[in-house]
């Protein structure tokens, strides 16, 4: 209440260290590469498709409820 604190040594470079940690971590996770299987298939049912001569376009019609 009276007193005002004051911060020791290690308290900066822990909570700089850990705010650089997170930053990196959420970086990682943001930009990672998309390894998943079902990525995976879809690119090589396209790259099938194509080398076959397959239209990868759907006709789409309009819905009427």
């Amino acid at each position: 209440p009276g007193e005002k604190y004051e911060r020791e040594g290690w308290e900066v470079i822990w909570i700089g260290g850990f705010t650089i940690a997170f930053g990196l971590i959420a970086a990682g996770v943001i930009y990672k590469p998309d390894t998943r299987i079902r990525t995976w298939a879809r690119q090589e049912a396209e790259k099938q498709m194509r080398e076959e001569g397959d239209s990868l376009e759907y006709k789409t019609t309009a819905y009427k409820a």
